[in-house]
């Protein structure tokens, strides 16, 4: 996912759903084309496998729309419970 989007991986003490979870961090932010897309990848080790969080966000230029848009993602994270 790094290679693919360009990003440096940072290692992570939490995982979005589980603040005890070990995780990967990639984002992109776009070089030339401010509306985007900015990438956001979470990874993380769960049950024989691993999990994968692959956002892609597009600005529009309104600073009311975008930020709600991040707000909307921000919640859809939080929203994640793992038993």
């Amino acid at each position: 996912m790094a290679k693919k989007y360009g990003g440096e991986i940072e290692n992570r003490d939490s995982f979005p759903g589980d603040e005890t979870a070990k995780g990967f961090y990639v984002e992109h932010d776009p070089e030339t084309d401010t509306s985007g897309p900015y990438n956001l990848v979470f990874t993380r080790d769960y049950k024989d496998g691993c999990l994968i969080i692959d956002i892609a966000e597009n600005h529009v230029g309104d600073d009311i729309d975008d930020m709600n848009t991040s707000d909307m993602i921000t919640m859809l994270l939080e929203s994640i419970t793992f038993e």
